[in-house]
């Protein structure tokens, strides 16, 4: 797990399996725990998706066929052999 993290922070990159919107929500939970202003509005926030139950599901379905995908790629990896000197 520490070496993920080290990775992701070195590289500036994303967790490729994250689900986007519970990330939108958990940050906005954050946000306003911190005491952000409450922006109420017609036009919904990006954590919206994670409130709506078939939404959340297939997202989470999506994430899980993509870890059991990369499983199956990590355990069938097999290391390049050194090249033949010549």
């Amino acid at each position: 797990m520490t070496v993920l993290c080290w990775h992701l922070v070195t590289k500036g990159e994303d967790y490729a399996f994250a689900r986007p919107s519970l990330v939108a929500h958990k940050r906005r939970s954050l946000e306003l725990a911190a005491g952000a202003a409450s922006r109420r509005s017609p036009v919904a926030g990006p954590s919206r998706d994670y409130h709506i139950k078939p939404l959340r599901d297939a997202e989470k379905a999506l994430v899980e066929q993509e870890e059991k995908a990369y499983e199956v790629l990590v355990a069938h990896w097999q290391p390049n052999k050194p090249a033949a000197a010549s």
